[in-house]
């Protein structure tokens, strides 16, 4: 792994949702985000995603592409995600321009490397928690609520 200040240290005890219509490219960024010590689900779109954080909502970040089909597209699924659980930090990737309804949310354009994608999952967790070197202990996990 390249040793770099943004890039180290990865994901020892962070837990990912990936959520991503394409399974190339949800596999080959959940195999690679596992690389490097991550926790990674997966959910191939909004509505996965959804049902997954409903069922476990210990997840410290979501990275989700924005065009997905389905009725809730990375964008509605983002900014539900800002309304219904503002501790959770959602990190938006996209081959094409961002809609402006969400421009405030952290933003990786496509293509991406799999060290480009560390670098930002670990910039917005400093930047969400406030601090460097932040991470959430398992009592903190547990006082998290399902989305309902």
């Amino acid at each position: 792994m390249p040793a770099t200040h943004d890039a180290d240290p990865a994901g020892a005890d962070i837990r990912l949702l990936v959520v991503e219509d394409d399974p190339i490219a949800r596999f080959t960024l959940s195999e690679g985000l596992r690389c490097w010590g991550y926790e990674v689900e997966e959910a191939e779109s909004g509505d996965a995603a959804l049902d997954a954080l409903s069922e476990d909502p210990n997840f410290d970040l979501v990275v989700s592409d924005i065009q997905m089909p389905g009725e809730v597209d990375g964008a509605a699924l983002a900014i539900r995600l800002r309304s219904e659980r503002p501790d959770l930090p959602v990190l938006l990737t996209s081959g094409r321009t961002p809609p402006s309804s969400v421009a405030t949310f952290p933003f990786l354009a496509k293509p991406f490397s799999t060290e480009e994608a560390v670098i930002a999952i670990n910039r917005v967790l400093r930047s969400a928690a406030g601090a460097c070197g932040y991470r959430p202990d398992e009592h903190e996990r547990s006082e998290r609520a399902p989305l309902g």
